[in-house]
């Protein structure tokens, strides 16, 4: 390998990197990234070791994991049933929290305020703590599969690259 390679190498596999990151930190692509670092490697070796097939296969992966998401998403907005409070409390809580501080004060000021929404909505907080509990769960499901299909496409990366 040149040094050109490996530096084309050094940075796809630090895209692919961050992308693993942002499958559990808010506010940065996930899969999307991972993919991205592959096709970037892919691009500046025109494509010698990574064929037509192998990218079709990691693009059906990383469309199988977004998609993962985005029921995850849906899935748990509709099965909570926000309702028009909840939903501005949830905005006005991530504001309050991401002006007062990190990521983290922002994600738990979505959540107090989705909570205080949905409570001045007239809904019992014993149901509002259950759907919390039950969004979780299915968030929790849905980063693993994307974290799996992450770690496999990179793997995989790494095999076709070395071997």
């Amino acid at each position: 390998m040149t040094i050109l390679e490996i530096l084309v190498l050094a940075i796809a596999l630090l895209v692919m990197i961050v992308g693993l990151l942002g499958i559990v930190i808010p506010n940065l692509p996930g899969v999307i990234l991972v993919w991205t670092g592959v096709f970037f490697y892919g691009s500046l070796t025109q494509f010698e070791l990574l064929d037509k097939d192998y990218i079709l296969f990691i693009t059906s992966l990383a469309m199988f994991a977004i998609l993962v998401e985005y029921a995850e998403t849906v899935w748990g907005r509709k099965k909570i049933n926000h309702g028009i409070r909840g939903i501005i409390g949830a905005i006005l809580g991530g504001i309050v929290g991401g002006v007062v501080g990190s990521n983290t004060m922002m994600i738990v000021g979505t959540i107090i305020g989705a909570t205080f929404g949905i409570i001045l909505s007239g809904r019992d907080p014993v149901i509002t703590v259950e759907a919390k509990n039950y969004k979780v769960i299915i968030y929790i499901g849905s980063t693993i599969i994307q974290i799996a299909v992450g770690v496999a496409i990179i793997e995989s990366f790494l095999v076709r690259v070395f071997s």
